[in-house]
């Protein structure tokens, strides 16, 4: 599970094997998605299984937007929810 500040929403865009991995994968998703995640902050968290790339800091609707933008080019793509 990831820490979400109350109130906002987040996305996660993968697990990766390393950090650089998923700092890198958040860096691409931001380039290719800059309009919807300008508002985002990026974190990578290190879990048991790996490092989740994700963008925090979003409305409800701007991280179902993303995810619905991401998802249709056939990228990962999971709504966190806060709290």
């Amino acid at each position: 599970r990831v820490d979400v500040a109350p109130g906002t929403w987040g996305i996660n865009v993968g697990l990766f094997g390393s950090a650089y991995h998923a700092e890198r994968a958040l860096l691409t998703t931001a380039l290719s998605e800059a309009t919807v995640l300008t508002e985002a902050s990026r974190r990578v968290v290190r879990g048991r299984l790996g490092f989740d790339a994700n963008f925090v800091g979003l409305s409800r609707e701007s991280a179902a937007l993303a995810c619905r933008r991401l998802k249709a080019k056939r990228k990962d793509c999971e709504v966190i929810s806060p709290g």
